[in-house]
């Protein structure tokens, strides 16, 4: 087994999302060419999640346009899935006990370059 299959089934345990929920959120970064990696946080990558808990993400970049912020977070509002999707800039963080959680704690959930 691949550790890219690994590294998805622990994902899909511990988010308590379906594949269809990772394609979704993939495919809306994807349009993003600015977007190189994002890490989701909270109690969807630590397994604490119950129903209805809204998925938390990071984008890593170093600069992302808030223009590309806001039509971002429309994409998801408009999107299929079945949960709020709040999405921060790392960068723009400034609780750093929040930035050491998505570090620490956070998963790679999108990565450009990878499949």
């Amino acid at each position: 087994m691949s550790d890219t299959l690994i590294i998805k089934n622990d994902l899909l345990s511990l988010s308590g999302l379906t594949e269809r929920d990772l394609v979704t959120i993939k495919n809306i970064f994807y349009k993003y060419e600015d977007i190189k990696s994002v890490r989701i946080f909270g109690s969807r990558s630590n397994g604490t999640y119950h129903t209805g808990s809204d998925i938390d993400l990071a984008i890593m970049n170093e600069i992302v346009d808030k223009r590309t912020l806001f039509r971002l977070k429309g994409e998801f509002e408009e999107s299929s899935l079945p949960y709020f999707v709040d999405v921060v800039i790392f960068s723009d963080l400034s609780n750093p006990v929040l930035s050491r959680h998505i570090v620490e704690e956070g998963l790679e959930i999108y990565h450009r370059d990878k499949k």
